[in-house]
């Protein structure tokens, strides 16, 4: 994240405590029997050749953070992101955290290792 985008948004009173990164096996138990928002940030072509089951699509470089919010489920859980690896992701995260106080929680190793753990 830039310093300006930092310092703007520390000025703002908004601090990204709410972002953090968690294993595929986290992830897996946590949303088992959850109603969340898991979004991929990945492309078009790689969402439609493979993707985590219940995933919605959100490229990241059409990424709307009102979107997501309003997308995620009324209930408080956590917004889970996803991309190939973890890059995507975190990007996408660091311009949804500041704009909520849900935790949003990026997958390590993101949709190829969920695919490896069988999701």
């Amino acid at each position: 994240m830039a310093l300006k985008t930092l310092l703007r948004n520390m000025l703002r009173g908004k601090s990204m405590n709410n972002l953090k990164t968690i294993s595929v096996t986290q992830f897996s138990s946590e949303v088992k029997d959850q109603d969340c928002l898991i979004i991929d940030v990945r492309s078009d072509a790689e969402f439609a050749e493979q993707h985590v089951k219940g995933a919605t699509l959100f490229p990241l470089d059409r990424l709307c953070e009102e979107d997501v919010l309003n997308a995620a489920p009324e209930n408080g859980s956590p917004i889970y992101i996803l991309c190939k690896a973890g890059g995507r992701a975190l990007k996408a995260a660091k311009r949804i955290a500041p704009k909520t106080s849900r935790s949003i929680c990026v997958v390590e190793g993101g949709t190829d290792a969920c695919i490896k753990a069988g999701m």
